[in-house]
């Protein structure tokens, strides 16, 4: 199959050996870190890309982006008569549609993480909103014995693309497939894992990157962590850079990159920390923070070299789980999730402002299930809170440790995310080329609003929904679900004289939750959403409707009880709760 804004004849899968013959077989040296082994010393020193080292024509080149690939026979534009181009095509009067829409149409988007959570509802958000985009690449590992075009093949036969594929006839929907390439490849790889051939066609292709890739885990080890969430970002940047008609790029990180352990109040949307030492001469970030973290600069480079030696001093994944939660609380943040996607975001912010690429920054905060799209209540896993909802249901725990009633919870439904992700990419390909590359921060939360949700109404929305529908077999909570002000006070309820190892464990599992989630329940923190309500604004009445950001209509009792806790029951629990 040809595709369409390139020449190199390729099938819906990559890596093939077929792509421009000259295809090599993945290094065996490629190993990606992963929990019980060491991360890979090469990762640290990746080969120099001759398109990368081309910094000025890249430049050059990017002054010049179109909807599309260049047409070959296209005359070169200055600078200034791009500048002046690209306003013309993207300031369009009121009368003149849909101006997001208009700009995804024949683009060609990279997406990494798009087996995840986030990134999913994403792509039946983009295929939704506009099937008549260039081409959609999604980088998917082989995992299971299974490739990465059965991967692919599984996430577009999941639900959330029911409502997708019904609504087309079935040719219809089969050209919008053809359009979906999975590139097998792994950005924890030196060079991605990419072949060279299907890195050649990325980078003479590829209009828009999207990075959603990413390790969720509060307590992840420590090199895992680091390597997901902290250098495959980088890698993903650095690919971006090296894309010849890129207009854009997009990194999904979380709004708890500053939410320093000494912190209250208000998180502002700006770079975090103090510089950050890449430990490869490529420079310092400079977000600035006005609450510090505890070490002036850190180096990720010795902090891969510090997992390396905990492992070969015999390092268990158990130690290197506490060995990322102390470097993180050492450092500030309130766990190694946070410590790696605040590495992550000043890593890509390096990238970007020295390729002069224009880059927004999604910040979401604690992500649920779907609020009304593309179906009320669709989520995948069990996410952040949703360990909590389930004990109590069971009967298994009475409430948790909750600052009070007042205080913030910060959800937000996964689908706000998802639009705002695409509004993003807009917004970030409209910047003026010559105007900086200062990534532009977005706060998807919704406690900087006058409508965030708080721990009183988690509360009340778990308690009645499983009054409304008990757990199967199970009688309804004897009591309200309950907000202890101290996690002792909650602990206490479970010490037993009792030798039975079943309830000691019990115990010792529930010791071990509190404090996980300790730092985002026992806490008041709001993220200031600005920028969001700057982009909301900014969109007309049909861009509204596609990508509005408007976090006041939701009735958060509403959307707990009776969306996202049967979401929860039906996708997760497949009713057999």
């Amino acid at each position: 199959m040809l595709l369409s804004g390139g020449s190199v004849p390729i099938s819906r899968s990559f890596p093939l050996t077929m792509v421009a013959g000259n295809a090599k077989a993945p290094s065996t040296r490629q190993v990606p870190i992963c929990c019980g082994r060491p991360p890979h010393r090469r990762m640290l020193r990746r080969r120099p890309d001759p398109v990368l080292a081309s910094k000025p024509a890249l430049r050059q080149a990017r002054t010049q982006r179109s909807c599309a690939a260049q047409p070959l026979m296209e005359p070169v534009l200055t600078s200034t008569d791009a500048s002046a181009k690209k306003k013309a095509a993207l300031d369009q009067s009121p009368t003149s549609g849909n101006r997001i829409k208009d700009f995804l149409a024949n683009k060609h988007i990279f997406v990494t993480g798009s087996t995840g959570f986030c990134a999913k509802v994403f792509v039946e958000k983009l295929l939704r909103e506009q099937p008549n985009i260039g081409g959609l690449y999604l980088l998917i590992r082989a995992r299971d014995g299974k490739t990465a075009q059965q991967r692919l093949d599984e996430l577009l036969s999941a639900s959330l693309f029911d409502g997708l594929r019904l609504k087309m006839e079935p040719s219809q929907w089969e050209t919008l497939k053809n359009k979906i390439h999975a590139v097998e490849g792994d950005m924890t790889l030196n060079q991605g894992g990419l072949e060279d051939g299907t890195r050649k066609h990325l980078q003479a292709t590829i209009n828009v990157v999207v990075n959603a890739a990413a390790s969720t885990s509060f307590d992840e080890c420590y090199e895992c962590a680091l390597k997901v969430n902290a250098l495959s970002a980088q890698a993903t940047a650095e690919l971006a850079a090296s894309c010849e008609h890129l207009d854009c790029l997009v990194h999904v990180s979380t709004a708890y990159t500053g939410a320093n352990l000494n912190l209250e109040g208000m998180v502002p949307e700006q770079l975090h920390g103090y510089a950050l030492n890449c430990g490869n001469g490529s420079g310092n970030g400079s977000g600035q923070s006005k609450v510090p973290h505890s070490a002036d600069t850190f180096s990720v480079a010795e902090e891969v070299d510090l997992t390396l030696r905990a492992r070969a001093s015999g390092a268990s994944d158990e130690d290197s789980k506490q060995l990322g939660i102390t470097r993180a609380r050492e450092l500030g943040y309130l766990d190694t999730y946070t410590l790696t996607k605040s590495m992550g975001e000043m890593l890509v912010s390096q990238v970007a402002r020295k390729a002069r690429i224009p880059t927004a920054i999604i910040r979401p905060s604690i992500v649920e299930g779907t609020w009304e799209e593309p179906i009320p209540g669709w989520i995948e896993g069990n996410k952040s809170a949703d360990p909590i909802i389930t004990l109590y249901g069971r009967g298994q725990i009475p409430g948790f440790p909750f600052k009070s009633p007042e205080s913030v919870l910060d959800f937000i439904p996964v689908d706000f995310v998802s639009r705002a992700m695409v509004a993003a990419i807009w917004s970030a390909a409209s910047q003026d080329p010559d105007a900086g590359s200062t990534p532009r921060i977005y706060h998807v939360s919704s406690s900087g609003t006058q409508n965030p949700m708080t721990m009183g109404m988690f509360a009340e929305g778990v308690s009645k929904a499983f009054q409304q529908q008990p757990v199967k077999k199970s009688e309804p909570p004897a009591q309200p679900f309950r907000l202890f002000p101290e996690p002792q006070q909650f602990l206490a309820g479970f010490e037993s004289e009792s030798k039975s190892v079943s309830i000691q464990a019990r115990a010792q599992q529930l010791k071990k939750m509190v404090e996980i989630y300790q730092p985002y329940t026992m806490r008041t923190m709001r993220f200031s959403g600005r920028t969001v309500e700057q982009l909301n604004n900014s969109l007309q009445p049909d861009e509204q409707a596609m990508c509005g950001l408007d976090f006041g209509r939701i009735d958060w009792i509403h959307y707990i009880s009776n969306i996202h806790i049967p979401g929860l029951r039906k996708h997760v629990f497949k009713d057999r709760w």
